[in-house]
């Protein structure tokens, strides 16, 4: 049984929420009984097990534990924790268009690192191949960026959005020849435009291996305080997002750290910002840009 500090009423049961915000330099935790704030800890950005033992003691075992963290956006500030990634675009053949991640600021570019390559496959508007798959093409470029020490691909397609099997093929392709190496398929990210599906596939790529850990930090100091809780990250539309979710698509949490929408920029410099990670939509289950998507804070597709 625990006291409501404020009511002086006793409840029962598992009927605590436990929030969790997990930021560059410190932890806050925050447990809830009937939207009554019942508990608070707080420490440094590795004092997790000790805050959730402390809260332990204090508090009934929370029905649902939430967690807040701008861990993948530092990433891409600062260029850390990022994994070299192959980006495949599927596209017609002799094509002029720009390779993947041309407009990238150069920081990330030399982050991310890895091989880029745009080879044949795609479709059109009314579903028509644009060129036939080269699945050699594919093994050669996945080949080299596993000796280069790459584990992650992103494969983008022309038309995916409306005909993913190009994707799926390579996906299926690299997966057999391939077994350690992970795969991200634009079709399941971004909207209608390339770059933007591409970008998003790209970056879910390079966050995958440090989603990965820091998943499974929390979920290891949930076990040892709350064990049983059901865990939720805060994704960038604010939807509740699974862990083995989260696991896959680690950009969807990229503006998921709770924070007050940012004021509008003025539009030439959003623009600038937007333009190598604009338009993925931020509608659930889809990615947001990093600069310009968070909750409340929606762009048109250009």
């Amino acid at each position: 049984m625990l006291c409501n500090q404020h009511t002086g009423v006793y409840v029962g049961g598992p009927v605590a929420r436990l929030g969790l915000k997990l930021a560059a330099d410190a932890i806050e935790a925050v447990a809830l009984c009937d939207g009554e704030v019942i508990a608070r800890g707080h420490g440094d950005d590795r004092a997790l097990p000790r805050v959730l033992s402390e809260l332990a003691g204090e508090v009934p075992q929370p029905t649902a534990v939430t967690v807040a963290t701008d861990g993948f956006e530092r990433m891409l500030a600062t260029g850390t924790g990022l994994a070299p990634v192959a980006a495949l675009r599927l596209a017609q053949a002799g094509g002029t268009i720009l390779p993947p991640t041309t407009s990238w600021p150069e920081r990330l570019r030399r982050a991310v690192g890895g091989v880029r390559a745009t080879l044949p496959g795609g479709h059109d508007l009314t579903g028509r191949p644009l060129a036939e798959l080269d699945r050699d093409a594919v093994i050669r470029t996945v080949d080299e960026a596993v000796r280069g020490g790459a584990r992650d691909v992103a494969v983008a397609a022309v038309g995916s959005c409306a005909v993913p099997d190009h994707e799926h093929d390579v996906a299926e392709l690299v997966r057999r020849e391939f077994p350690d190496v992970a795969v991200t398929l634009s079709h399941e990210l971004g909207n209608l435009g390339l770059r933007d599906r591409e970008n998003a596939a790209v970056l879910n790529s390079a966050l995958r291996c440090s989603a990965e850990v820091l998943i499974g930090e929390v979920e290891d100091a949930l076990a040892g305080a709350f064990p049983g809780a059901a865990v939720t990250f805060v994704g960038n539309d604010a939807a509740a997002l699974g862990a083995e979710h989260l696991r896959r698509f680690p950009v969807l949490a990229l503006a998921g750290d709770w924070r007050r929408p940012r004021a509008a920029r003025p539009h030439s410099r959003r623009r600038r910002e937007r333009s190598w990670s604009s338009g993925a939509a931020t509608g659930s289950g889809r990615a947001s840009s990093w600069t310009a998507a968070r909750p409340g804070h929606r762009h048109p597709n250009p």
